[in-house]
């Protein structure tokens, strides 16, 4: 199909030198050129740009109100040294879990904060978003507690 292309593309200007011109196999690797110089100089600006207008109004659109009892709480690390990540999980009583992280999303950068809050066998209702997908062990997130009730 490609090469049924250039013939007729050939064919159409028969003067001598100018088919090459016109339409050659430099041309098409210029093209080529072109095509990748835009993917990996092009693509750092425009994956943040996709990412911003996808990923954060469908994650702040996921945001609802939750009320559950806390069964027990964790700190986790991963990784060691400066490469280090933690994060916190939170265990409830109705069997979900749910994670503690700062999020650019919602602008919310106190998750230590939240997460001392946070105490054993208390009724909480709390703004919870994201989805809880196993595979990439993702957690909804406690974004903001509204009100803690302690119980026995």
């Amino acid at each position: 199909m490609v090469f049924e292309v250039i013939r007729s593309i050939k064919k159409k200007d028969t003067r001598k030198g100018t088919a090459s011109t016109r339409f050659g196999w430099s041309n098409v690797y210029g093209y080529f050129q072109t095509w990748m110089t835009w993917l990996f100089f092009g693509s750092p600006v425009l994956i943040p740009i996709v990412f911003g207008l996808i990923y954060v109004p469908s994650y702040r659109g996921s945001l609802s109100s939750e009320v559950f009892t806390v069964d027990r709480r964790e700190r986790v690390v991963s990784g060691a040294g400066e490469n280090s990540r933690s994060y916190y999980l939170v265990w409830t009583k109705e069997g979900e879990v749910f994670c503690v992280t700062d999020t650019w999303s919602f602008m919310r950068f106190d998750s230590s904060d939240r997460y001392g809050r946070l105490r054993e066998n208390c009724r909480v209702k709390a703004n919870v978003a994201g989805w809880r997908i196993p595979f990439l062990s993702w957690y909804r997130n406690i974004v903001e507690i509204e009100d803690i009730q302690e119980t026995e």
